[in-house]
């Protein structure tokens, strides 16, 4: 299946039924943050999770 968009980055706030994330670019580096809906994700890949309570 092909993908409309592919993201990686950081993820900073999981609440309303969305993502914050701070996005790295190809070389690493943070360079926007962006908001993604719950409903609008086809394949979440995550990694290095820790959980706060």
């Amino acid at each position: 299946e092909d993908f409309f968009e592919t993201k990686v980055g950081i993820v900073t706030n999981l609440e309303n039924n969305k993502i914050k994330m701070k996005e790295i670019d190809k070389y690493g580096n943070f360079y926007k943050d962006s908001e993604i809906y719950l409903d609008e994700i086809q394949l979440l890949a995550v990694k290095n999770y820790r959980l706060e309570l």
